[in-house]
């Protein structure tokens, strides 16, 4: 939506501040709830993906994690109504250990920018 809107490409962009921002053009810039497309949608869509393994390396991560929000257009108050993480993690050695981790990852998700 904003790559869009500030006519830019969006692995160029970041989140600075509750700003979409340029990486090549700092004066390219829109806050979130400015976003015209999201005034009229209401619903943002977003659709993660992993790379190839490193060479000669074999990473097995399965896990999946999808959450609910509400954003205030106006504010930009993003609001998380609801989280569902589903994890393959193999044989849990230590269950504190585990539901630390999975939950430390899930809480890392969604506040870090």
């Amino acid at each position: 939506m904003a790559g869009r809107e500030l006519k830019t490409e969006a692995d160029q962009l970041d989140l600075k501040n509750g700003e979409i921002v340029s990486t090549i053009d700092l004066t390219k810039k829109i806050r979130i709830p400015s976003l015209t497309q999201l005034k009229r949608q209401g619903v943002i869509l977003g659709i993660g993906h992993r790379g190839p393994n490193p060479d000669k390396k074999v990473v097995n991560p399965f896990g999946a994690q999808f959450c609910e929000l509400e954003v205030n257009t106006q504010t930009g108050e993003v609001k998380v109504l609801r989280f569902l993480a589903a994890q393959e993690s193999g044989r849990v050695m230590n269950r504190l250990t585990y539901d630390n981790q999975v939950v430390g990852g899930i809480t890392w998700e969604w506040v870090s920018p």
